[in-house]
């Protein structure tokens, strides 16, 4: 039997149809949605794990490892900047384990994505990865790793960057949105935080053994000097700790008469200060003379080529008057 459609059944198929698009629309919304909702809860969920973990190592792989996670990527990098150099470097790794042989390495600044996006302190997504001039392509080379698409979100405190996220390739194939790189950047926003907690509390930490072990070595001068009342030995005590504590090469200790300087003790200079052993010597160095007639500790960093110093190859050095009250001596 042929059967011929009329116009009124083709218009009731499309009514069909037309409703049945609304119903896939609304479904693959609410998907979305409840995909966003998980997400989000994720989120705070982990930005509670962050801010209880003041290590920075096992801090570092959580905050990657979630970020993966939570945009349901197959790979991914976290690097810290050198603020030295403004090279960003390798800190972490997620995905093939050949990643892992990235660790420590470093990329020059500007460098591919996410040189862009500590340059530009913005979300940067590449998702033609392949055909991008600015990916980084050495290292899928060293790898094997095939980058597809990526979103790089820079780890930021106020103004200063402090590194980088970056996620690479999402599971389901598609690319990276705005609703990707707003997720991933309230993350690194709460993970910024958390790595700079971290390091202030490492940073306190070591600052508090520092200041303990320097309490610890004025006592230990204290009871030298205390031990000896003869004012050469206590002079030579006081070098020798002097030098110890700040790694010098050389330094000298002397006792004011008049416009010159008695040396009482030495170490380093050689044959520099030779003729100098039973005469005074004279205030003649710039440095020297305005710490004595200022009373504050003067410090220069110095061109060898321009002089300035005892020793001709002298490339830094400090001036600390000794004072009684407000008398240099």
């Amino acid at each position: 039997v042929i059967v011929n459609y009329t116009r009124g059944q083709l218009e009731l198929l499309q009514n069909i149809a037309d409703h049945t698009a609304g119903a896939i629309v609304k479904s693959r919304l609410l998907q979305e949605t409840e995909r966003r909702a998980h997400q989000l809860s994720t989120l705070n969920e982990i930005t509670r794990q962050l801010t209880s973990t003041l290590e920075s190592e096992p801090l570092l792989n959580n905050i990657l490892e979630n970020a993966v996670s939570i945009l349901n990527c197959e790979a991914g990098s976290l690097f810290l900047m050198d603020e030295q150099t403004d090279e960003l470097i390798f800190k972490v790794t997620a995905g093939p384990p050949a990643s892992a042989s990235l660790i420590g390495q470093r990329l020059p600044p500007g460098s591919g994505i996410v040189g862009r996006a500590v340059q530009t302190r913005a979300p940067v997504i590449e998702n033609d990865a392949q055909h991008s001039g600015s990916r980084h392509v050495a290292t899928d080379e060293q790898t094997g790793f095939i980058t597809r698409a990526l979103l790089a979100v820079p780890l930021q405190i106020k103004d200063r960057v402090l590194g980088v996220i970056e996620v690479i390739n999402r599971r389901d194939r598609l690319p990276f949105g705005d609703d990707d790189q707003n997720l991933l950047t309230a993350f690194a926003g709460q993970a910024a935080v958390a790595i700079e907690n971290a390091r202030l509390y490492t940073l306190t930490d070591q600052e508090l053994a520092a200041r303990v072990e320097e309490l610890s070595v004025m006592q230990r001068i204290d009871r030298e000097l205390n031990a000896s009342l003869e004012m050469d030995r206590a002079l030579r005590i006081t070098l020798d700790w002097a030098m110890r504590q700040s790694r010098a090469d050389s330094g000298l200790i002397g006792m004011l008469e008049e416009d010159n300087l008695r040396i009482m003790a030495q170490q380093g200079y050689g044959n520099y200060l030779a003729g100098f052993a039973d005469t005074p010597m004279p205030l003649d160095l710039p440095l020297l003379r305005r710490a004595v007639e200022t009373g504050q500790p003067k410090r220069q960093a110095l061109e060898p080529e321009l002089g300035g110093s005892l020793l001709p190859d002298a490339h830094d050095q400090i001036v600390i008057p000794i004072r009684r009250e407000a008398q240099v001596i």
